[in-house]
């Protein structure tokens, strides 16, 4: 749901304009998300695991990313105003444990849909070695600092040619 949201922000979907968000989901997903609709998030891990609070923070911010998660933000009247407009149907044509359709209803009656079968990153839809690098730079570039983590993703993309494991290890 969070990719098929991103690219439906990219086309130029935004909060303010929405006035319902659908999301397809199977079968499992759906009932795991159900709990969400009815009550809310209130800590972190509710919230990195509630697919209403996730889309709603695309639709506001453009992206998701640590900040997103601390606590006072969870309440933030915007997001949970946008929660409210979040409601699940099941698509059984969907993969059986993922995959995800979003469609959003617009202020001006338009209509905007968004069909992601596989999350980015899985074999059906692979990100890249870049894509790996770039999301593991966003993650260590502050922990290992720039260059030392620029050192350990060239080590980790190579880890199969490594005689052993110290050379990981080092790197990290």
């Amino acid at each position: 749901p969070i990719a098929a949201a991103l690219e439906l922000y990219k086309r130029g979907v935004r909060a303010d304009d929405i006035t319902k968000i659908t999301i397809a989901l199977s079968d499992f997903a759906y009932k795991q998300q159900k709990r969400f609709q009815l009550s809310g998030v209130s800590t972190r891990e509710d919230a990195d695991h509630s697919v209403p609070y996730t889309v709603s923070r695309i639709f506001l911010d453009g992206s998701l990313w640590l900040p997103q998660f601390e606590e006072h933000k969870l309440t933030e009247p915007g997001v949970v105003e946008l929660m409210k407009k979040i409601s699940f149907r099941r698509d059984l044509k969907l993969p059986k444990r993922m995959g995800a359709i979003v469609e959003v209803q617009l202020r001006d009656g338009t209509k905007k849909r968004a069909r992601m079968p596989y999350g980015p990153g899985h074999t059906k839809n692979p990100i890249g070695a870049d894509g790996v690098a770039k999301k593991f730079h966003a993650l260590a570039d502050d922990v290992l600092g720039a260059e030392r983590a620029r050192k350990a993703a060239e080590t980790i993309l190579h880890v199969d040619e490594l005689p052993n494991i110290a050379g990981l290890m080092e790197a990290l």
